[in-house]
């Protein structure tokens, strides 16, 4: 099998159009955090981070947890072939968090290279591929059944009329999104996708990668075949969601505004919902603050408190996703080095 080139800067790099999407929608969101902060009280904001503490670590070893734990629900998608070790998938998707958290790729580029992963550790490039479309499916079914949790407990806590349709909206849209992945799938599609991106890949192992998923769609349908397989993948993943609400709770509580794990549990479910929906702007910036707010509100969490729950958060992510895009960057380099030693140089006439 032809060696796929490391992840690098083409294998991330959305087209023209896409990539400016992403940087707009990074400036707007930045700014938008930004105007939040400088709207509630900078300094109030900036105290209510510093009375967390230690609590930053708890929420980055929560974090850790859940990356995990979402790792081997990828790797459940393979139980039935020979699939590397932990390692790797927890290294594929380590990197895929961070660029997709970090950089402008609209949430696909760290997919992208968690395939090139799998497959540089000598997984077929269909299979490899194929993973990841599955895996992607999954977390989104996941986030449906999480989302319906959160709506069932907003009752509990406040009036659901205050919010119940903006939660209906996000829910209808992360169906929408979900029901367009499985149509793409069901009907050939990615094939024929994948064929088509083909000529945006300039290295030859990218589009060894990329030429491979001329069986992409054999190789998903024959992935879904295993019910084990998707069971155990989806508790895994729904492990992975209420980690996340674990964090939310371990947060609030360090931020001096304790609250019910089934009311972590609602924060998390509809705070996702809108991140979700905010897809095209990387990281959620603004509209992750703004959610938080909201949702403080409901619980009766002042807003500085909600915004320096989101500003840990960010500090979480930028304690892991900083290491993990130097990294990717860092191993692109060395690849790209090694190929060039391997090209013969020119006879000299």
């Amino acid at each position: 099998m032809e060696q796929v080139d490391s992840p690098g800067d083409s294998a991330v790099a959305p087209a023209g159009r896409w990539s400016r999407v992403g940087l707009w929608g990074l400036t707007l969101g930045v700014a938008s955090s930004v105007a939040l902060v400088v709207y509630y009280g900078a300094d109030d904001v900036a105290a209510a981070v510093a009375s967390a503490g230690s609590g930053i670590a708890v929420v980055v070893l929560c974090h850790l947890a859940q990356l995990m734990a979402e790792s081997m629900g990828w790797q459940a998608v393979l139980a039935r072939e020979g699939r590397p070790a932990t390692g790797t998938f927890v290294w594929g998707r380590w990197l895929a968090e961070s660029i997709n958290d970090l950089l402008p790729v609209l949430q696909v580029g760290g997919n992208v290279v968690r395939a090139q992963v799998l497959a540089n550790a000598g997984v077929a490039g269909a299979t490899a591929g194929a993973s990841v479309v599955v895996d992607m499916t999954l977390i989104m079914s996941t986030q449906v059944v999480f989302t319906v949790a959160g709506i069932c407990l907003l009752p509990l806590y406040v009036d659901p009329g205050r919010v119940l349709g903006e939660v209906v909206a996000g829910l209808v849209l992360i169906s929408g999104m979900l029901a367009g992945l499985l149509v793409v799938q069901r009907s050939g599609l990615l094939g024929r996708l994948a064929s088509a991106l083909e000529r945006n890949f300039e290295a030859p192992g990218q589009r060894a990668l990329v030429a491979s998923a001329a069986g992409l769609d054999a190789e998903v349908r024959r992935l879904y075949q295993s019910r084990r397989m998707l069971i155990a993948a989806s508790a895994w993943h729904l492990g992975g969601w209420l980690l996340g609400a674990a964090e939310v709770w371990v947060g609030l509580r360090f931020l001096g505004y304790p609250v019910t794990l089934p009311a972590a549990i609602m924060w998390e479910s509809l705070g996702e919902v809108a991140r979700t929906a905010a897809f095209v702007v990387p990281g959620a910036f603004g509209v992750q603050e703004g959610s938080y707010i909201v949702l403080g509100r409901l619980l009766g969490v002042p807003p500085e408190a909600a915004l320096a729950l989101s500003l840990i958060r960010r500090a979480r992510e930028l304690i892991l996703g900083v290491p993990g895009v130097l990294a990717w960057r860092t191993h692109a380099a060395a690849g790209q080095l090694r190929r060039a030693r391997a090209r013969p140089f020119p006879e000299a006439e």
